[in-house]
């Protein structure tokens, strides 16, 4: 029964993630002058940057947050290693979390390219030669956005494990379920208030986001590195906390 909840949850985050991305790509294709299926997918992303944190996080942190302070783990201790159990469906919630992410964006892409031939196109060259990585956009298109789609799938991840590590100390279910998409725009906010917009996590969830000149590698590791280290600061805590936190 348990499984088959983590399964309604990953097909809830797969399918909402996917009918957002669709749909923006569909409102660029008909709005929108465009050469390539990839322009496409890429200004597609439309409000997906934004609420991804929360859409492939919430889902999981709902399940794990009413088995933590439900009756369940209580249960379950009288039956087996409790810390083996939560370190099992804290895993599994993260990589659900990575999977639907990889889905969600890779299945877009298709989308993208299915719908393309219907939209209008120009004769000059695109935009996208001035993004982060350009050439190798209109180039390997295909290539690009299964390796994005799988950075993506890290940046899904990470969240996956901040939120979760919230939802381990907290016993408020909006704080829970909101964590990661509140330190998304927190994130967003300050780096943009420093002037280090290329060091955002949203950027590294969008690089074309920002002219291709000021968008590195090191920038896009920069935000996911301050996310990860963060939650190793909650893991810290829950851990010291111990199994106070779960059986009282």
């Amino acid at each position: 029964m348990l499984r088959r909840k983590y399964l309604q949850e990953f097909l809830i985050a797969v399918l909402a993630g996917m009918a957002l991305y669709c749909v923006n790509i569909s409102v660029v294709a008909g709005n929108s002058t465009y050469r390539y299926a990839i322009e496409l997918w890429n200004y597609g992303r439309e409000y997906l940057h934004v609420l991804y944190p929360f859409l492939f996080t919430a889902p999981f942190c709902w399940l794990l947050f009413f088995e933590k302070n439900g009756s369940y783990w209580k249960n379950v201790y009288n039956r087996t290693d409790l810390r083996k159990y939560i370190a099992k469906r804290i895993l599994l919630s993260i990589g659900l979390s990575a999977f639907a992410m990889l889905i969600a964006s890779a299945g877009s892409l298709a989308f993208a390219y299915i719908i393309a031939p219907s939209g209008r196109t120009l004769d000059f060259n695109p935009i996208v030669t001035y993004d982060f990585y350009g050439e190798y956009q209109l180039a390997h298109p295909v290539m690009y956005g299964l390796l994005l789609s799988c950075w993506r799938a890290v940046l899904a991840a990470a969240y996956a494990a901040f939120a979760i590590g919230v939802t381990m100390l907290t016993r408020n279910i909006f704080v829970s379920m909101t964590s990661a998409f509140v330190y998304s725009v927190l994130e967003n906010f300050a780096t943009a208030i420093l002037q280090v917009p290329a060091w955002s996590i949203c950027t590294s969830f969008y690089p074309n986001r920002l002219s291709g000149n000021v968008v590195t590698i090191p920038g896009l590791l920069a935000g996911p590195f301050v996310l990860l280290l963060l939650t190793a600061v909650l893991f810290i805590c829950y851990r010291r906390k111990g199994m106070e936190s779960v059986m009282d």
